[in-house]
């Protein structure tokens, strides 16, 4: 009896063994005809329209050596995403590019070695923070690019996110899926086991989900599910879901021609297929790519404001940075009747409002009153200067390339974007940045390399949108060229700011209705 047991087990294992290789065998025949099919589907122009980033992560996460120098299909395919990428920011006005489709650029521009960050100028990641997307799914996935991107995940966002794991029972598949590669992510950045928990309870609720078909749900839901799943396996080894099945399901529904339908669903399908989701985004083998690690909070730190701070670390060289030193003028007036100007120099990854703290406890004239938000600080006054929306009265907010002339203040294109807003927009109360030698994107809260900055207070009305040579006095309605509305107060249609972007040689704008914070 004990010799049959034995015998039988053994042959129960080589037949799972052998189901295996037969499995794995299907699947790699499927993978590679919906290759084959992708690549068919590609147009005239080397792109495949508004799926370019889909079709670029797919071929590059599947073969990480489909992208090369030498394999000049793919060197005109990243152009052509490229040239969407910035055809899409300036055209933002007549059609805003969505969050969906800015996570996904970030995500394709990662997986080929290229920092988001850094995109012509333009940090497509700050962006995306500064932007948060009312739909869960859409919120997880510009998370997941974030955290892909090296930049670090805001204490706020993260909250989100483990808000909806706690309650895994009121949200779809697709929320699910998304949650839980975010969390991976972020869990394998900043190596805090709290968070584990969190996509282990994501991950069951989602296991939970699979029918008796194998799927959970349509194709698109399933090909999510399975790249969750196998993203967090090492979390969630305890708890068992029917992989084989889903990955039948997913083979069994295959077209003749190799696809699944279309190029978003067959994308998917394929990286669920090839076991190579979107977290494998961040691991891609990029020379110089610098792993994530929880930073030391700086002596400034504001409490329950970020998690942690975020910048460009690809550009930072290896050797000890140099001292910062920040140049902060204070303009009072629309004629200048008051000019001060002060030279701190802050910690290293210091934030600016460190930098005005500095500076009024150093002069007088700098001393401000502000109102602590969940993401920041917003500004009330500076230098006994108050905001008066009713009465047209704001801080204008401009980084310049050299130390401001009195004689001839800057013009309207100079003042830095609320958020990342058009820039056309007045700040109530804001601080204003002239970057001399800064990385990364600069935000009231996040790390300031090298700024000097210049705050001026504009007593008359708002300023038209445009390079100017002396100030003048508009309507109210001119406060946002092709966003004003009538009737519209000011302090509401303005919002807070909470970035500006440190280059100027490209300066899309993104246009928000949604209040943000000052500082």
């Amino acid at each position: 009896m004990k010799k049959a047991a034995i015998s039988k087990r053994a042959e129960h294992q080589t037949d799972a063994a052998t189901t295996s290789m037969d499995v794995g065998e299907v699947v790699k025949s499927a993978t590679r005809r919906a290759l084959y099919w992708l690549s068919q589907q590609r147009h005239d122009d080397w792109g495949w329209g508004g799926d370019t980033a889909r079709a670029i992560l797919t071929f590059v996460l599947i073969d990480s050596s489909w992208f090369n120098r030498q394999n000049l299909e793919s060197q005109l395919a990243t152009k052509q995403m490229e040239l969407e990428i910035v055809l899409q920011l300036w055209r933002h006005h007549e059609l805003p590019i969505t969050s969906a489709s800015l996570a996904h650029y970030s995500l394709a521009l990662n997986a080929i070695c290229q920092d988001p960050r850094q995109f012509h100028s333009h940090d497509l990641i700050g962006t995306l923070q500064h932007h948060e997307p009312e739909l869960d799914v859409v919120f997880a996935l510009s998370n997941l690019a974030v955290c892909s991107s090296g930049a670090h995940v805001r204490k706020r966002q993260i909250r989100r996110l483990l808000d909806i794991s706690d309650n895994v029972k009121d949200h779809n598949v697709d929320t699910l899926s998304m949650v839980v590669m975010a969390l991976q992510c972020i869990v394998h950045d900043h190596r805090n086991r709290n968070l584990e928990h969190y996509v282990k309870r994501a991950s069951h609720g989602l296991m939970d989900r699979q029918q008796q078909d194998g799927s959970f749900g349509n194709l698109h839901t399933t090909a999510l599910a399975i790249q969750a799943l196998q993203a967090a396996r090492p979390l969630s080894s305890e708890a068992t879901w029917n992989e084989s099945a889903a990955l039948n399901y997913l083979e069994s529904r295959q077209a003749d021609d190799g696809s699944w339908g279309d190029i978003q669903t067959t994308s998917d399908v394929i990286l669920a297929l090839g076991s190579n989701g979107l977290c494998a985004v961040r691991d891609m083998p990029c020379p110089n790519r610098v792993a994530n690690v929880m930073p030391t909070s700086p002596p400034f730190a504001v409490p329950g404001v970020n998690l942690t701070q975020h910048s460009s670390e690809s550009e930072l060289p290896e050797q000890a940075p140099g001292p910062v030193t920040v140049t902060y003028t204070l303009w009072v007036g629309t004629n200048i009747t008051e000019n001060y100007s002060i030279t701190v120099s802050p910690e290293h990854n210091a934030t600016f409002y460190n930098v005005m703290q500095i500076a009024a406890e150093q002069d007088s004239h700098y001393q401000f009153s502000a109102t602590e938000w969940p993401n920041g600080h917003y500004v009330h006054t500076i230098a006994g200067y108050k905001e008066e929306p009713t009465y047209y009265h704001y801080w204008l907010l401009y980084r310049l390339a050299k130390l401001p002339d009195p004689a001839y203040p800057p013009g309207n294109n100079f003042i830095t974007p609320v958020g990342s807003s058009n820039p056309s927009w007045l700040c109530p109360s804001s601080v204003a940045t002239h970057v001399t030698c800064a990385r990364g994107n600069l935000e009231t809260d996040d790390p300031v390399p090298s700024i000097s900055p210049v705050i001026t207070r504009n007593l008359g009305k708002p300023l038209r949108h445009g390079k100017l040579s002396r100030w003048e006095e508009l309507s109210p309605l001119s406060i946002s060229p092709g966003l004003s509305r009538r009737g519209v107060n000011p302090s509401e249609e303005v919002g807070r700011l909470t970035s500006g972007i440190t280059h100027t040689t490209f300066q899309p704008e993104f246009p928000s209705g949604n209040p943000m914070e000052v500082a």
